[in-house]
Order: structure tokens, then C-alpha cells, then sequence
């Protein structure tokens, strides 16, 4: 018994030993580590001491992308304004024509508060050689001037040459009328073999062509006393023609003139004659 107890006294002590010699190790490495510190320099000692420090793992931080922004496109509302009214004032036209003009005149026009239609001035206007050639309306004029079928200075009244197509081309035509003769030329050839050629006044019935004076002329002679007589009533002069007599038949031509009051220019017409 007695032994046993000695044998357990000396374990507990050899235990205890080994636990204090454990605890002082470190204590003693510390010293030594001061006194190996004391014969360094500052700079030794300083890289001592970091290489001592204790290395502590580095977190692997992993930064995620900031979430994307959604970018919503607003709508353009447009609004529209209304539309403000504007006012049109018109003002009436002033009267630009010269006083000398008024002399020449046969026609003036007039103004659109009073008619559509052309007034003509009375007929006592002085003809002479000096105010030809005189303007009418609608394009014609009066004037004095040599006539190619008779060879003579002639008055006559001519209208302003008018297109149309002859079946093959365009082409135009223009009227002259003599004292006594109605003529008709074209600068295409005319076929007087197509029925119903003639001159149609407003309603009328058909006034028939004479005969051909040149390939391009044709004239109205024999009925120009029924003409004048048509032609005083109504303002619409329609020639009936076909043209190019050796080429294949198209077909007849109506080609429209205008003429106001004809009766006037008529006996300008009738004073031209008599100088």
C-alpha cells in the first residue's frame, strides 16, 4: 500500500514538472529573441520582427459587377397645336393702264366685280396707220398687210396662231379674214376630202370651204355674208379640217376660236379698208 502511494506521489510529480517546463519554453524564446534583437540594428530588427509577425491568409474577395441599369425609353408625346386661322384680304387690283393704251383698245378689261366677259369701248375710235396694228380680244388684232394670194397691202384681221394635232404631229393654225373672204392656214397640208369639213359658228350649220389657194390654204368665199351674219351672234368659231392628203386618213379636226363681238372689229375692220 505504502508503495503504491509513492509510486502515485512521484507520477503526479513528474507530470507536474513536464506541464511547467512546457509553459516556460516560450518564455525562454522571447528572451532570446530580445537579446539577439539588442546587438542589431534598427533596420534588423525591424525585418526581425515582421518575418516573426504571423502571415494571415488573404480573403479571396470576389466583387460582383453592380447590377445592370435598365434604361427605359419615355415616349415623345408631340402635341399638336391648333392651327390658327389666317385671314386672306384681297385687295382690288389697281388700274395700271396707261392713258395712251386706251386709245388702241378696243376691248379693256373688266374687272371681275362687274362680269367675266370683255366690254368693248364704242366704235368711234379714229383708224389710222399710225395706231396699227390695233389689238382686239382674244388674241386677234387688226392690221394692214400684204396678202399673199393677191400680192396687195390688205387690211385684215388676224388671230393668234392656235396648236393642235393634224392626226400625226402637232402642228398650228391661225384664221385671217379679208373684206370679203374668210382664210384658214395651217402649217400642215389639208385634206379637204374629209366630209364635213367647213367652219361651225356657235350652233350653226356647217359653212363648207371653198376650194384649196395653196397646199396650206383654204378659203371660205362664197358664204362670208353668213359667216358675218353667224359670227355677230355668237363668239364660238369652230374649223372642221383633215390633213395630209397623200398619207392614210386619221380623222377630222375640230380646232376652237373665240371671237367677242365681232360686229365692232368688223367695222374697224371697214375704216382700215377706206384709208
Amino acid at each position: 500500500m505504502k508503495k503504491t502511494l509513492q509510486v502515485l506521489l512521484v507520477g503526479v510529480f513528474l507530470t507536474a514538472c513536464s506541464s511547467v517546463s512546457e509553459k516556460t519554453l516560450p518564455v525562454q524564446e522571447v528572451v532570446d529573441t530580445k537579446l539577439l534583437l539588442e546587438d542589431k540594428t534598427f533596420e534588423e530588427q525591424e525585418s526581425i520582427a515582421l518575418n516573426q509577425k504571423e502571415i494571415k491568409p488573404v480573403k479571396n474577395v470576389v466583387k460582383t459587377p453592380p447590377p445592370s441599369l435598365s434604361v427605359k425609353r419615355q415616349k415623345t408625346v408631340v402635341k399638336n397645336k391648333p392651327k390658327k386661322e389666317v385671314k386672306v384680304v384681297v385687295k382690288p387690283a389697281k388700274d395700271v393702264t396707261k392713258k395712251d393704251d386706251v386709245d388702241i383698245l378696243l376691248k379693256p378689261a373688266v374687272t371681275e366685280a362687274v362680269s367675266s366677259k370683255e366690254v368693248s369701248i364704242p366704235s368711234t375710235i379714229n383708224i389710222s396707220l399710225d395706231n396699227l396694228p390695233l389689238k382686239l380680244a382674244d388674241g386677234w388684232a387688226l392690221d394692214q398687210r400684204l396678202e399673199r394670194n393677191s400680192g396687195k397691202q390688205k387690211c385684215m384681221i388676224l388671230s393668234k396662231p392656235k396648236s393642235f394635232y393634224d392626226g400625226y404631229d402637232n402642228s398650228k393654225i391661225k384664221i385671217t379674214i379679208l373684206m370679203d373672204s374668210l382664210l384658214i392656214r395651217s402649217d400642215s397640208n389639208i385634206d379637204l376630202s374629209y366630209q364635213n369639213s367647213g367652219i361651225v359658228i356657235g350652233n350653226n350649220s356647217l359653212i363648207k370651204f371653198d376650194k384649196l389657194l395653196t397646199e396650206n390654204v383654204v378659203n371660205v368665199k362664197q358664204g362670208f355674208d353668213q359667216l358675218k351674219t353667224q359670227l355677230k351672234n355668237s363668239e364660238k368659231l369652230t374649223v372642221k379640217l383633215g390633213f395630209w392628203p397623200t398619207w392614210p386618213k386619221t380623222q377630222l379636226q375640230n380646232i376652237n376660236f373665240k371671237f367677242i363681238d365681232f360686229s365692232q372689229a368688223y367695222q374697224q375692220l371697214k375704216q382700215c379698208d377706206s384709208l
